[in-house]
């Protein structure tokens, strides 16, 4: 099925998977019909969250099944929003990017709708020559007004959803948000041997200033502790070499004041970033092994495996700042200095390579350390 469920927390996540825009093909609409009757049918599931993987919510209807059977094979689109719509636990869509024909009747049909700024909302149809007809039509209407409907419906014209959202007396959103971050901490592995994969990714799509600043700090942070994974150097070298990046980065931030060996001495990088840099790899995400031998943190040997993961995490509430939490994570392989430099590892790590394949990854690797590829 062209979806996926996977519950946290007691909510349950269907996530439309089916690129380019999540096109809302049989196996989709299958999907997510299924996905409901789970969660419905579980206890432990409290609400459902409907999402797009990749760069949208939902581009409407899959037009690669347009002339096909499956385009009105069961469930179809009216099945599949009366799932929704009738579900006994509430269901919110999650909707970014884009929200068009299907994929906004789709949406209609959920109790929430949540939506970040700068998605693109529209009924389409009427630029090939025919209607909405899972139900746009009619729910738009009551929740955005009749002279607003109809123009979307009879022009369908694309409006930003920060401008949806700002309408008098608007019920199609019930909460417009900006500037969120999707922290993914995902044990993977290949071969029967683990790794660990963290990114922090901008769920609008886009770093805000803010945003990049803290995300450049974590990196940098991360690159110095890299540099310190080579055999004979202790374990402790790569969280030192983290921790003082870190600090460093905070105070040029203006988050934290004073001398940066002054704060590490104190332990005031901790508001921030509190845990440690890394733990060891192997046949478990967090595999076995002690840190220290006696009193005396254990030297790095070659082929020893682990996590490089600084983080910055900043409270709500702290002064000045807004809510921010950005982390990235390495998986490091102690070798031969000189090997290690003949080559460099290319990963999907800066803004640049990582903002424009949101919900995507590319595959890389190098002497140091490997990523495990991962598809969000």
């Amino acid at each position: 099925m062209s979806t996926t469920y996977q519950v946290t927390d007691g909510v349950a996540v269907i996530s439309l998977a089916n690129p380019p825009v999540n096109g809302l093909g049989q196996s989709t609409r299958a999907g997510i019909v299924d996905g409901l009757a789970q969660a419905n049918a579980d206890a432990a599931v409290k609400a459902v969250v409907i999402i797009g993987s990749g760069k949208v919510f939902c581009g409407g209807a899959d037009i690669r099944e347009f002339g096909s059977p499956k385009a009105f094979a069961a469930p179809d689109l009216h099945v599949t929003i009366a799932a929704v719509e009738q579900s006994a636990k509430p269901v919110v869509a999650a909707i970014h990017g884009v929200a068009m024909g299907g994929g906004l009747e789709l949406a209609l049909g959920c109790h929430y709708r949540v939506v970040t700024k700068g998605t693109q909302i529209a009924l389409p149809e009427v630029n090939i020559g025919i209607v909405p007809g899972a139900g746009g039509t009619q729910r738009l209407p009551r929740v955005l007004g009749v002279e607003t409907a109809l123009q979307m419906i009879t022009t369908g014209a694309s409006v930003p959803s920060e401008k949806l959202a700002a309408a008098p007396g608007q019920k199609l959103f019930n909460q417009l948000v900006d500037g969120d971050l999707l922290l993914v901490d995902a044990g993977c592995e290949v071969g029967c041997y683990a790794s660990d994969i963290t990114r922090t990714w901008p769920v609008n799509g886009r770093y805000s200033p803010a945003q990049r600043e803290v995300y450049d700090i974590v990196l940098d942070a991360q690159l110095a502790a890299i540099a310190q994974v080579y055999p004979g150097n202790h374990w402790n070298a790569p969280h030192d070499a983290a921790v003082e990046v870190v600090t460093r980065g905070l105070v040029r931030a203006g988050l934290l004041k004073g001398k940066v060996s002054g704060l590490v001495k104190d332990g005031a990088y901790r508001k921030f970033f509190m845990h440690r840099t890394g733990h060891w790899l192997g046949l478990d995400v967090h595999d076995v092994g002690d840190y220290k031998v006696g009193d005396e943190w254990r030297v790095l040997e070659p082929g020893m495996a682990m996590t490089i993961e600084p983080g910055i995490y900043i409270p709500a509430g702290t002064k000045g700042v807004p809510k921010r939490r950005l982390r990235v994570a390495a998986s490091a392989l102690a070798a031969n200095r000189t090997a290690a430099a003949a080559s460099p590892a290319s990963t999907v790590r800066n803004m640049v390579e990582v903002s424009p394949c949101i919900g995507w990854s590319r595959r890389s690797g190098g002497g140091r350390f490997a990523r495990v590829p991962c598809r969000l």
